[in-house]
């Protein structure tokens, strides 16, 4: 099985940074959580990186997504079967209502 290579932008870094000092300031009952529902998605996306639906917002190409249930978030993804990697654009709350600018 192909594993493809998983890297997140330059945003979506800022993304993830920012939601985990939220999320260990304010879910002190399950402080982790966060960071080990994005790191199995990451997994997963390496494995399995057209699993996710296709994202449709307009000129947003080929950008796929994958709901983290616990944690309420979307990642957001572009993969890259010629490079066999996925490149992770944004982490994004389901309750903002629209999807990230892309």
């Amino acid at each position: 099985m192909r594993r493809f290579r998983v890297v997140l932008s330059p945003e979506a870094e800022r993304q993830v940074a920012a939601i985990e000092e939220w999320w260990r300031a304010n879910r002190a009952a399950a402080p982790e959580l966060f960071l080990r529902e994005l790191s199995a998605a990451i997994r997963h996306l390496g494995r399995a990186p057209f699993s996710g639906r296709r994202y449709e917002a307009a000129g947003s190409g080929n950008v796929r997504r994958v709901p983290m249930s616990r944690t309420r978030y979307h990642v957001y993804y572009r993969p890259d079967e010629l490079s066999e990697s996925v490149k992770v654009l944004a982490v994004w709350h389901m309750s903002r209502g629209e999807g990230p600018p892309l």
